[in-house]
């Protein structure tokens, strides 16, 4: 080994155990102080560990966890016993589950006033929509450690290889959807949708983007038990069904991507999707949604020919779809105090046949009254 690799190496091991050292040293002072320890951990649960963090698990008389995490835990015991890290007569600790919060509090404040060493792992940060809270509503700050490890969103966005500093999110854990359709209305470049698997998971998720006319403005991304040996990231076309073995532990990303190029010929004469409209930047989502464009063209009964003035029209929709029913129609909108202008291209992907040619919508009649 050539002598800067073997220096490298040693500050890196010389390294590793000062933080160890430094966490059996917290260890002993929360025994004496009566202090729970807060672990962080992704779907690897133990064996993902850093070495300090695992340090303080081989120390515990008392370990918290969800039950996914707690059923692997005497397997890793007995396999840091058999490398020697854990001395083969020491017990494993004893295992509590987490999954009901409120059925931990009584054992966890018995535990601290007898001085035992006590872990609870945790998924992603626990102070971040996780057990951290409740805790804190029960504890002193004094009586906790919190040692955080990735969140579920930072490794998902890793996996697809995508910053996320412009990323929305929201949270379907014990909440009706309804609040995911209102943020998919603002039109957010990038959405993280934190799922509950036992209000329909992935396919909740699912069937809100497809009922907002979204399915083709958005990439759908399935992110499984990040972390684990057995994780799965995959982006699902609409067509695609959410596989029948996804795992209970998933999140969804939706990130925003330009439809591909549709043939007029296969769109409806009117009710387009609202996800194949161009927004405006500053106000996303503004505008005559599906559902009140196909009564409103409906009511206005358009003639066969003449002029169409559409008043505060936004990113142009009702006039746009006027004009595919309509192709001798002139179309002209007021926006504010600018005058009256063309409803211009405000369609992606999308053509109008004007006397059986096809063009581009913006091209397909004069906008002039």
């Amino acid at each position: 080994m050539a002598p800067v690799e073997a220096d490298a190496l040693s500050e890196r091991v010389l390294s590793e155990q000062v933080l160890i050292e430094r966490a059996l040293s917290e260890q002993r002072l929360a025994s004496a102080g009566a202090v729970l320890h807060v672990i962080g951990t992704d779907a690897g649960g133990a064996a993902s560990l850093m070495a300090p963090a695992q340090a303080l698990l081989r120390q515990a008389s008392l370990v918290l966890a969800p039950r996914r995490l707690l059923s692997e835990l005497p397997c890793w015991w007995q396999a840091e016993q058999a490398v020697g890290r854990i001395p083969p007569s020491e017990p494993c600790p004893d295992l509590l589950a987490s999954d009901r919060p409120e059925q931990i509090l009584d054992p966890l404040q018995r535990a601290l006033a007898e001085g035992r060493a006590a872990v609870l792992l945790a998924s992603g940060d626990p102070l971040w929509f996780g057990i951290g809270r409740l805790l804190l509503q029960h504890f002193r700050p004094d009586q906790l450690r919190f040692h955080p490890a990735p969140s579920s969103l930072q490794l998902a966005f890793a996996r697809i290889g995508r910053p996320w500093q412009d990323a929305a999110w929201i949270s379907l854990h014990g909440r009706d959807p309804e609040p995911l359709a209102a943020a998919l209305q603002k039109r957010p470049p990038a959405l993280a949708v934190l799922t509950d698997p036992g209000r329909g998971g992935a396919e909740a998720v699912r069937q809100i983007l497809r009922a907002a006319g979204l399915e083709a403005a958005y990439g759908f991304w399935l992110c499984e038990r990040l972390g684990h040996p057995a994780e799965r990231v995959q982006r699902l076309a609409p067509v695609v069904a959410i596989p029948a073995d996804c795992d209970p532990l998933h999140l969804v990303l939706l990130i925003a991507e330009a439809p591909p190029p549709l043939d007029p010929e296969i769109l409806p004469p009117f009710g387009l999707d609202d996800g194949l409209f161009l927004q405006h930047e500053d106000r996303p989502g503004l505008m005559t949604k599906r559902e009140v464009r196909i009564q409103l063209l409906a009511d206005l009964q358009l003639p066969a020919a003449g002029v169409l003035w559409d008043v505060g029209a936004g990113v142009g929709s009702v006039g746009l779809e006027a004009l595919r029913l309509r192709p001798r129609l002139q179309a002209g909108r007021r926006q504010g105090q600018t005058g009256p202008q063309g409803v211009g291209a405000s369609a992606k992907a999308v053509e109008q046949g004007s006397h059986g040619a096809a063009q581009p919508w913006g091209m397909a009649t004069p906008m002039w009254a």
